[in-house]
């Protein structure tokens, strides 16, 4: 009764003749002109919008390259790249490649080469994000308007200015959202390897989207798609595949982790041992529950935990290799891709895994705050401290629109405690929910949950195509996921793994407003949503 049944019943993958059948409402939805007057009106206000940003006094920001604990040392991007890149451990490689190009070719100012990247990526996503719309039947003048306002809010202006992960993981997740409609439209398999490649590039570029999530996706393609070229597709779907778990085989051979990031303890352990007061984590010790390790902060610099025993880790020996055993990055940073943290991360997700199951309070509470970082706006991600205040009134506006009581021109995790440290209670924290926006997002979910329970019945009464729910049920899995693991295995950059996925909800509201707008006799003609 669900997607596959309504594929079967509308032919919609069927190769040769069966092909002519689907319903495309994209191009009579609205006229060709309209829609490319529309995308050239996205395109024109990006380029207005972050060329004159960056004119203005907003620079493009490349201090990650120095700070990040993601990157490699900038020095050993210069001198032992390669090496580097194949012992890199914490995180896929593209990242830290993209970075090294860059200050390979301009050395003293790789901005020139990485600003226009991210603006291309940014800008890419905008006109994919309309153009989604448009083919699952949104009226232009919702698209147009949810397009502005994810074009124009604070955190996307933010991240397109500077280099980072989140501009290029959209463009990938959009872009295959996309070109998953196309393939379920056409039925073509170089659309299906072209979405599989966007998810492989997404899982090479950020250790938070794994092959846990690309594989499930790959099998329901293969399911969905009929004819004589399915066995092509899976060799072509297998390869993908291949490629995209290559950090990951490579970590497990390497280091025994299964995983492209061995941070995996060390992030758990923000969460789950967080919630934790010092004098707790010391009885838990006593115990016997966890190390003495879960006493020191995870990620802290290796000379924190200069005085741990021997009994509780076991120290790597001398790699030879710069990248594992430098304790301090050339610019002064502690290097956190050192082997010591290999065996640290495996110690903090024993002991983060022993307090849960001790205190499983605790967890819960570490859930609820990552839960609450989660729902925060983007801009409250503390590494845009020093530059969200140039936004000024612009903040300040979509924190009103957004449903906040109170507003703060830095990020709201530094205003979570009082001055003695202690965490705020909950009547005065949620001065900052930005309530607007959660129900948004809820109601964008529950529109996008609604069209796929509907999605048999949909196709069958000519109310949507089997492209549009199956790119509805896309969208809404990698929704789903990005919120299941943003908020269970990690606490504090949360609201960056939701924003991540913001495209996603935008098309969700729209067609949500679609369906309101024509319950009401609104101009909106057709919608997936009935």
């Amino acid at each position: 009764m669900g997607i596959a049944s309504a594929w079967s019943d509308a032919s919609a993958l069927s190769d040769g003749a069966r092909a002519s059948s689907v319903k495309v409402r994209a191009a009579s939805m609205t006229p060709t002109r309209r829609v490319r007057l529309a995308v050239g009106f996205v395109v024109a206000v990006f380029l207005a919008s972050r060329f004159a940003a960056l004119a203005m006094g907003l620079p493009y920001n490349t201090t990650v390259l120095q700070e990040s604990w993601n990157m490699i040392d900038p020095a050993l991007l210069a001198t032992d790249l390669w090496r580097s890149l194949l012992y890199l451990h914490a995180e896929p490689p593209i990242f830290n490649l993209i970075a090294a190009l860059a200050l390979k070719l301009s050395p003293d100012q790789p901005e020139w080469v990485l600003a226009p990247l991210t603006l291309t990526a940014g800008l890419l996503t905008q006109v994919v994000l309309i153009m989604l719309m448009i083919r699952l039947g949104v009226a232009l003048p919702i698209a147009l308007a949810l397009s502005f306002l994810f074009l124009m809010s604070p955190a996307t202006l933010l991240f397109d200015t500077q280099y980072g992960q989140s501009p290029l993981l959209t463009m990938f997740l959009v872009g295959m959202a996309l070109f998953l409609h196309n393939w379920a439209t056409k039925g073509r398999s170089r659309d299906a390897v072209a979405a599989l490649l966007c998810g492989a590039g997404a899982v090479w570029l950020k250790p938070f989207y794994q092959l846990v999530w690309l594989a499930p996706v790959a099998l329901a393609m293969l399911c969905l798609h009929r004819g004589w070229r399915r066995p092509a597709l899976a060799v072509a779907a297998a390869a993908v595949l291949l490629l995209a778990a290559a950090p990951t085989v490579k970590n497990w051979v390497i280091y025994g982790w299964p995983s492209s990031s061995t941070w995996v303890g060390m992030n758990l352990a923000r969460l789950a041992l967080s919630p934790f007061t010092q004098p707790d984590l010391a009885k838990l010790r006593a115990q016997g529950v966890v190390s003495e390790i879960a006493l020191i902060r995870s990620f802290s610099p290796l000379s924190d935990y200069a005085a741990v025993s021997p009994a509780s880790i076991q120290w790597p020996t001398p790699t030879g290799i710069p990248l594992l055993d430098q304790e301090i990055k050339s610019n002064g940073e502690p290097n956190r891709h050192n082997a010591a943290y290999i065996a640290l991360s495996r110690a903090y997700l024993r002991d983060s895994i022993a307090a849960s199951l001790a205190n499983p309070a605790g967890y819960a509470k570490g859930v609820a705050g990552a839960a609450f970082y989660y729902f925060m706006p983007a801009e409250d991600w503390n590494q845009f401290d020093g530059r969200r205040p140039w936004l000024g009134a612009l903040d300040r506006v979509y924190a009103h629109l957004r449903g906040r009581i109170a507003y703060e021109p830095d990020s709201v995790i530094h205003h979570l405690r009082d001055e003695q440290g202690r965490r705020l209670s909950l009547g005065k924290a949620i001065r900052w929910v930005p309530w607007l926006m959660i129900l948004a997002f809820g109601a964008a979910f529950a529109t996008g949950a609604a069209i796929l329970l509907r999605g048999r019945s949909l196709v069958r009464s000519g109310r949507a195509s089997v492209a549009d729910i199956v790119t509805v049920g896309f969208m809404l899995y990698t929704t789903l996921y990005a919120a299941l693991v943003g908020t269970t295995l990690e606490l504090g950059e949360n609201m960056r793994f939701r924003f991540d996925t913001e495209p996603f909800m935008i098309v969700m509201l729209a067609l949500f407003l679609a369906f309101v707008l024509r319950r009401d006799g609104g101009s909106v003609r057709r919608s997936p949503t009935g």
